[in-house]
């Protein structure tokens, strides 16, 4: 089964080809190629999401933990005193990391191969 460095690897050549092509055929800016080649190749480690020890899984889960975390801490910040506020910004961010990884294994089957 492929890892995220196979991911990561494919995704890259294969979008980018695909996207020098478009920009070659004159379908598409240089501006345009580059983004396409962008969202694609980060496109192509979202198979793997759902994989519970998946590199891209963590970063999605550690990502929307912080959001949570500084939105937390910037709805507190003129009311309590620092300590309090990066205590309880810690406490939300390992409660919304614990949440999602647990959510997302409950309930998500990785498929492997079949993707």
């Amino acid at each position: 089964m492929a890892n995220f460095r196979t991911h990561a690897l494919v995704g890259v050549v294969a979008n980018a080809s695909a996207a020098t092509w478009f920009v070659a055929a004159d379908l598409a800016s240089l501006v345009e190629g580059l983004a396409l080649a962008g969202v694609g190749a980060v496109a192509s480690l979202l198979p793997d999401i759902d994989a519970e020890h998946s590199v891209p899984a963590r970063w999605v889960r550690t990502l929307s933990s912080g959001v949570v975390a500084a939105a937390v801490g910037a709805s507190l910040w003129e009311n309590r005193d620092p300590i309090t506020v990066c205590a309880l910004a810690a406490s939300s961010f390992v409660a919304a990391y614990a949440t999602l990884r647990f959510v997302v294994h409950r309930w998500t089957t990785h498929r492997g191969i079949v993707h």
